[in-house]
């Protein structure tokens, strides 16, 4: 078995992502884990128990029904498939799923043209469809700020986290498959009953589509239910908290890559993301967004109008520029070239790690 089962996945899904984005005709599995959702909650909320209550259980309902169907499927589908080919393509197609660089590079991309013609109504509309502010009465100046503040948060939120999760899935399977360990007890009888012995490999290798899916359902679950308004301030805070745990080690290993693109293209943001890194009620979003705000040299967070409420967020960085709509064609570059520096580390790790057990 070679690295390339390990390796290839994760890189296919990269380019499939930005060839195809999120196209109208795939039934992304977000819209399925969202349904999940919505019906659990409607479920959950004829219970006697209280909110909070509800919210543990509709998180841990959620991540479980994703991860056994996610894993449940792929095994089967790819211990079918039987040519190790098409189970790395299987892989790259569940891990494409869970990256969004082109869909959130396209829509920011709207608001970038939208305002280079001076239709500010129309940038504020376009912009409402990638945050959670009230976009209505934004200023041009606001509106360029929100729109590098959604590409530097998602570009954790719908990348690297993802990325750093199927990498641990792929790590898991490395780990799994050098050992020959946990398959042979349960796994050898369903391989011999339905008259396949490639079980094996489709298990050890349904850790990192699984892992990746199970964030996306963490992520999802936290931009439907984990608002602080009266909703959902309880139902939704251990959804919001399980994203910040899945989310704190990526926000800074990302971080600190989107720092190290911008050296790479010479220009320093150190300064403000040492300072600016812990300004946000989140205890992950200030990582990215004060990369960017010191690499681009302005001045983001402060705050905002959320569901009709005013939430107040320290700023970050400074203005040491004049804003400009174009600053938002910089930030798209940034992210694209960020999301690529962190393909090629996650990548990195992946084949180091499979070279040292393989040999």
């Amino acid at each position: 078995m070679g690295i390339s089962l390990f390796v290839l996945p994760i890189v296919i899904a990269y380019v499939m992502d930005l060839i195809l984005g999120d196209p109208s005709w795939l039934y992304h599995p977000v819209i399925l884990i969202g349904k999940l959702i919505n019906r659990l909650e409607r479920f959950l909320g004829g219970l006697s128990k209280g909110k909070y209550f509800q919210g543990v259980l509709l998180t841990l309902t959620t991540v479980g029904v994703t991860g056994i169907f996610t894993g449940a499927a792929y095994i089967i589908i790819a211990g079918i498939l039987k040519l190790t080919w098409l189970k790395i393509l299987l892989s790259s197609l569940i891990i494409w799923t869970s990256f969004s660089n082109r869909c959130l590079g396209d829509e920011v991309k709207e608001v970038y043209k939208a305002l280079s013609i001076r239709n500010i109504d129309y940038a504020r509309t376009r912009l409402q469809r990638v945050v959670g502010r009230d976009t209505s009465v934004l200023s041009e100046n606001e509106i360029i700020r929100a729109a590098v503040e959604t590409l530097s948060e998602n570009l954790i939120d719908g990348f690297v986290s993802p990325l750093f999760y199927a990498t641990l899935g792929m790590g898991i399977s490395c780990i799994f498959i050098s050992k020959n360990i946990g398959y042979h007890s349960f796994m050898d009888p369903l391989s011999k009953n339905i008259g396949y012995n490639n079980f094996t490999e489709s298990f050890y290798l349904s850790f990192a589509p699984v892992l990746a899916l199970v964030f996306k359902a963490v992520n999802t679950l936290d931009s439907m239910v984990g608002y602080k308004n009266e909703k959902y301030i309880l139902l939704g805070r251990f959804s919001a908290k399980t994203d910040d745990v899945f989310n704190f080690i990526p926000a800074r290993i990302g971080s600190i890559l989107i720092i190290l693109t911008g050296i790479i293209t010479r220009r320093n943001g150190i300064r403000v993301f040492l300072r600016d890194r812990r300004n946000h009620t989140s205890p992950n979003c200030a990582y990215s967004e004060s990369a960017f705000s010191g690499i681009l040299k302005i001045r983001l967070g402060g705050s905002h109008i959320y569901f009709g409420k005013m939430v107040y967020k320290p700023t970050i960085g400074e203005d040491e520029r004049k804003i400009d709509f174009k600053i938002i064609k910089e930030a798209i570059r940034l992210m694209y070239a960020s999301s690529l520096v962190n393909l090629i580390f996650f990548t990195a790790v992946i084949l180091f790690f499979s070279i040292y057990k393989f040999n």
